[in-house]
């Protein structure tokens, strides 16, 4: 990290940052919470970067979830445009997996719709994608009918790592419950068309 880079904190999220969260998503259209797309805004998922200038300003944040045991989700996840570029997703994201991970999470899911995210989640993360589903009203990328599902495999990303917190309870992989009915959209098979539109 370069001498200039202020270091960032990341932080849990508190009751009081839920109206700074939607602002912030609102950058990206991603603000319609409770919607049909994103029923709630599920905090106690929540790790937040303030901006290390502006006191108390929120400029990143990213949620996770378990949906059964085995399975997690990546949730909304947003850098503020001014403050994109310097390691703040990443610092979220190694966050969100690894707490995931404790969790006992061999899997986790993303939905997207920039391609650029995407890209971002293949090259960076070793996310697949394994879907598509249809938006349910205008969320992110207005020009973007269909959001792009993606799976990481934690267990291949943690493999040799010295210090994998999955815990010793966690569901063996051939007992994880299917993904059908466990996003958002609960008509999601898999089986969708995942041809570039």
């Amino acid at each position: 990290m370069p001498a200039s880079q202020p270091a960032f904190e990341v932080q849990p999220a508190q009751d009081s940052d839920h109206a700074a969260i939607l602002e912030l998503m609102a950058h990206w259209n991603m603000q319609h919470v409770p919607s049909v797309e994103v029923e709630e805004l599920y905090l106690p998922g929540f790790n937040l970067v303030r901006s290390p200038a502006a006191v108390g300003a929120l400029i990143a944040a990213c949620g996770h979830k378990l949906l059964a045991p085995g399975r997690g989700k990546n949730t909304l996840f947003a850098v503020h445009p001014q403050w994109r570029g310097r390691g703040l997703g990443h610092l979220l994201m190694d966050r969100a997996l690894q707490a995931l991970r404790a969790a006992g999470a061999r899997t986790v899911l993303t939905n997207t719709d920039r391609p650029e995210s995407v890209a971002w989640y293949s090259a960076c993360y070793g996310y697949r994608v394994i879907g598509r589903l249809p938006k349910l009203m205008d969320f992110g990328v207005s020009a973007i009918p269909f959001w792009t599902t993606m799976e990481l495999d934690l267990d291949a990303r943690f493999a040799g790592r010295p210090m994998d917190p999955l815990p010793a309870d966690a569901p063996p992989r051939e007992e994880l419950p299917s993904y059908a009915g466990l996003s958002e959209h609960e008509a999601w098979d898999g089986a969708v068309d995942v041809r570039p539109a």
